[in-house]
């Protein structure tokens, strides 16, 4: 008799155990379950998720607790629209994730301010028919942001860090905007695997101390610079291609510290390398050829043993 209830309550654990977990995890959808995004983010628990079906909503949406937003996209874009004097997203959390959306905006898209463990992934980023006054992600003094697999087009900033941030960039397409990844005030990132393409001024500014590890992009097309160090910013480049800028490939200037190793730095209109005095170039094995304005300026520069 003992070893049959012993049974019969191992069965029913069995059985309800699997259904305990499963409303626990379970999504909350929107808009079956609330109407707009923001009153799910309210009603959301710490950790839930939030599934947003296809159609666009017009709102100004604010993550303050750990959760997983993504978009449903099985029947069509789930469309963010913003208004022209507010961020579409701001995000003040640790362990949220971002998915799966097209972002139309005329300020700022999506902002994480004082945050940690933030993912931002999958999304479309795109201006209104006015164009973006602003950034299309900006970090402020926020820690472990991965940006990933992300399309980027028509901003100021396609990515703006800033004031002690720190970020991965990964495998997007940045184009079409002022800057396409800009690091300001300390920011530091790890940019690598991205596509960086026909930016007004550079395709990526380090400025202010900013401080990046720039590996294995392709830094393509861009109207004034490749990568543009200043400020006394430091960074180091890899294994990229950078390459038919309308102005120099690599800028360098204002006391700033920069090692290159193995990039291909060709056919720019300008110069490949560009530096003033002040500067501190290491590094070795670059390819650079085929720049009209020269490849290494000036080429009295004391540059280093085998740098290309």
């Amino acid at each position: 008799m003992r070893r049959l209830g012993l049974m019969l309550c191992l069965l029913l654990l069995a059985i309800s155990t699997p259904l305990s977990l499963s409303s626990q995890t379970a999504a909350i959808v929107v808009p079956r379950d609330y109407p707009t995004i923001q009153e799910a983010i309210y009603r959301a628990p710490v950790g839930g998720i939030i599934q947003v079906e296809s159609g666009t909503y017009p709102e100004e949406l604010l993550i303050t607790r750990s959760l997983t937003l993504r978009a449903d996209t099985s029947k069509g874009e789930v469309q963010l629209l913003g208004r022209p004097d507010k961020a579409v997203l701001t995000i003040i959390a640790a362990n949220v994730t971002v998915q799966g959306f097209t972002f139309v905006y005329s300020t700022t898209a999506v902002q994480v301010f004082k945050s940690m463990k933030v993912n931002i992934a999958q999304n479309t980023f795109r201006p209104t028919i006015f164009g973006s006054l602003d950034h299309a992600i900006e970090v402020v003094e926020a820690r472990e942001v991965t940006i990933q697999d992300n399309r980027i087009r028509g901003a100021d900033d396609g990515i703006a860090v800033r004031e002690n941030a720190a970020v991965e960039i990964v495998r997007n397409t940045i184009e079409g905007s002022y800057w396409g990844v800009a690091l300001y005030d300390n920011a530091q990132a790890v940019i690598h695997h991205n596509v960086i393409t026909e930016n007004l001024f550079a395709g990526v500014l380090l400025w202010e101390q900013g401080q990046a590890t720039i590996t294995d992009n392709n830094i393509l097309e861009n109207v004034m610079a490749g990568v543009a160090v200043r400020g006394g910013a430091r960074h180091s480049s890899s294994e990229n291609a950078i390459s038919r800028t309308q102005g120099s490939g690599v800028v360098l200037r204002d006391q700033v510290e920069a090692t290159l190793r193995d990039n291909f730095i060709e056919d720019n209109a300008q110069c490949g390398i560009e530096v003033t005095s002040g500067v501190r170039v290491y590094g070795s094995a670059n390819t650079i050829a085929r720049n009209r304005a020269g490849d290494l300026c000036p080429p009295d520069f004391p540059w280093p043993p085998l740098f290309y």
